[in-house]
């Protein structure tokens, strides 16, 4: 390490001149540089556990399309009611596995943006099914579209993602939908 006092600064006349302290830190090692680094273990398929389920705790089902769906509508909601540590997060089950388990709907559903409801109807018909009952249904983005599709927004007011709005509108013309509402 090297340490030097040099006078000068930027800004100031030579009559204001004050001391600038400028530390200098310069490590090299030669021979580490040449050396390989450790082999990384293999990484493993194996899947996660799923949680363990609780009965005196609410369920949330964090559900997801056949083939696509959007990973930050899933991740970020399944994230904050798992780290609340209050519910049985469920997004490892199918629909038939949550059925059983639970003998009836799930306390809240988690509906992300499924960009394919045609190629979805098996989940819009799981929606319309479990949203008529005590599940609330809670569609983030342009989910709304997927819920609305199930006839579970409509006469009601909702909103969803802007880019998508005047798409999920003509499909949806029984729903209230507002602009500029969160």
């Amino acid at each position: 390490m090297i340490a030097e006092t040099v006078w000068g600064g930027a800004g100031m006349g030579t009559d204001q001149q004050a001391p600038i302290k400028t530390l200098w830190v310069v490590s090299v090692s030669k021979g580490a540089s040449y050396l390989a680094a450790p082999a990384l273990p293999h990484a493993t398929a194996a899947s996660p556990a799923s949680p363990v389920f609780d009965p005196a705790k609410p369920t949330v089902a964090v559900v997801v399309g056949h083939d696509l769906t959007e990973v930050a509508d899933v991740l970020a909601p399944y994230a904050v009611f798992q780290a609340a540590g209050a519910f049985n997060v469920v997004p490892h089950s199918t629909f038939a596995q949550l059925g059983a388990q639970l003998r009836r709907g799930p306390d809240v559903i988690v509906v992300p943006h499924v960009p394919y409801i045609e190629a979805n109807e098996a989940l819009r018909l799981w929606l319309k099914r479990h949203g008529q009952e005590q599940s609330l249904v809670l569609g983030i983005c342009a989910g709304a579209a997927i819920v609305a599709a199930a006839g579970l927004l409509d006469g009601w007011p909702a909103t969803t993602h802007w880019g998508d709005s005047a798409r999920i509108k003509r499909s949806s013309p029984a729903v209230r939908w507002e602009r500029g509402e969160r």
